[in-house]
């Protein structure tokens, strides 16, 4: 993590677009300004109207320049799970400098090399992890920079989304006169901040609920193992007492927050509110039960579905249980009646810093918080796919120069006979090191350059 460095996170949500802005101090995140306004052009978690939601965007930011008193040029954006895709991608590069001293421009390269391949037009990578680097065959080296080598190998994963909503979501940002930093997949950020060390050890089921929909993640062994979304969220559950109790969504909305359990089991028909009804001179009255019953009827609905595709992964018999956030998961009987259809320990995730202390900032706070916490590595892997550069590591050319150059842009995975036969190949050119060490260096790195292109050709 850096030293005084200033991050902003974006989360474009279905019903409030909320902006975190973040202070890096030594080890410390502290949350120096938040930026709050009703969402506008999104549906479900996803752009629908380019020009509305970039007018909601730089709402947001100026509230939240105006509270941490700095000036916002730029933001990290959080991409929802929507057809979300976790690929496993391995790559291998010759290091061909004059003291065989690992650089960040050998890091870039092997990251270029793990992606080299043809994704489908209709997807976009989004980010890339390195799991581990491999330095002349040992491997679990988190970090091989400046250790001595003669061939670099990276195993990661890559998450690739539908190049639909990354556009929608750098559009409207640039519309808001605004600079995308970098994406982050939001369920990966709320991940790493939400669930304790542990927790993302030994297994756990992070379920977030918003207004839109639901997302349930699965961390384990500290990475993002599985992914589903149900498009069901906190604005279903108020269209459902709408419906039902013939009410405006505005009374619908205030009759949940301030009477509403998702648990029928925990309220009583003796309770009782009045609520205004269409068609009706007079006030209805409404028991706090009947109420429950309309509610739990939705939530049951997207917890069974998420249980049917979280069921087949092993997840329910993870030690961690199941963790909540998200704005709907403060509504009463939420974790009552997931544990009892899970048969999971449950318990909702509040952010504890000042002026955020609600389950609905949660994303918003973790992807500013995630932009802050990566290593210089990891920095310099997401450099390859973002073209910014994100990081203050020395560069022999621009990124974006050696992207084009790479043609990393048409990427994909899986081609792992090109990436056995490339490994056997280097390997090869590394012993017969010796027989052109006495030519000039520039020819020795021409020699490895030209075999990768022609290769890779």
């Amino acid at each position: 993590m850096h030293n005084n460095e200033i991050y902003v996170g974006l989360d474009i949500g279905t019903a409030m677009i909320k902006v975190i802005v973040v202070e890096t101090q030594a080890s410390q995140v502290n949350v120096i300004g938040v930026g709050n306004v009703p969402s506008q052009g999104v549906k479900r978690g996803v752009i629908v109207d380019i020009n509305e939601t970039a007018a909601a965007i730089k709402a947001a930011v100026a509230q939240a320049a105006t509270k941490a008193n700095i000036q916002i040029d730029e933001v990290v954006a959080g991409i929802p799970a929507n057809q979300l895709k976790i690929e496993q991608i391995q790559g291998m590069t010759a290091i061909v400098n004059d003291t065989k001293r690992i650089s960040y421009d050998d890091v870039r390269e092997v990251a270029r090399q793990a992606l080299i391949s043809n994704l489908p037009p209709e997807r976009e990578i989004i980010d890339v992890l390195p799991s581990e680097f491999i330095v002349d065959g040992f491997d679990g080296i988190s970090d091989p920079y400046d250790m001595v080598g003669v061939r670099l190998e990276m195993r990661g994963i890559a998450f690739t989304g539908p190049k639909t909503i990354t556009h929608n979501v750098r559009m409207a940002v640039e519309r808001a006169g605004l600079k995308l930093r970098e994406f982050v997949v939001t369920p990966l950020a709320v991940g790493r901040t939400a669930l304790n060390d542990g927790e993302q050890d030994f297994g756990t089921i992070l379920i977030d609920m918003g207004a839109g929909q639901t997302t349930a993640a699965v961390i384990h062994d500290h990475q993002l193992k599985f992914i589903t979304v149900d498009q069901e969220g906190g604005e279903y559950i108020t269209r459902d007492i709408s419906t039902v109790l013939n009410t405006t969504y505005e009374y619908a909305d205030k009759a949940k927050r301030d009477y509403g359990c998702a648990d029928s089991t925990l309220t009583s028909e003796q309770n009782e509110f009045l609520i205004e009804s269409v068609g009706q001179r007079e006030p209805i009255r409404v028991s706090e039960k009947y109420l429950s019953e309309i509610i739990e009827a939705r939530v049951d609905q997207i917890f069974s579905n998420l249980f049917k595709q979280l069921q087949p992964t092993g997840a329910l018999e993870m030690p961690g249980g199941i963790v909540l956030t998200g704005g709907s998961s403060l509504l009463g009987g939420v974790p009552e009646l997931l544990q009892q259809m899970f048969g999971m320990n449950v318990r909702i995730e509040i952010p504890s810093q000042i002026g955020i202390r609600h389950p609905s900032y949660m994303a918003g706070f973790a992807i500013a918080r995630y932009a802050a916490a990566q290593t210089q590595t990891e920095r310099v892997v997401k450099e390859v796919i973002f073209g910014n550069q994100l990081t203050t590591a020395q560069q022999d050319e621009p990124v974006l120069e050696k992207e084009k150059k790479h043609g990393f842009f048409t990427s994909n995975f899986g081609n792992e006979e090109k990436y056995q036969a490339s490994t056997k190949m280097v390997d090869e050119q590394a012993m017969e090191e010796n027989d052109f060490q006495h030519e000039p260096q520039k020819n020795v790195k021409d020699k490895v350059k030209n075999f990768i292109a022609n290769f890779f050709d």
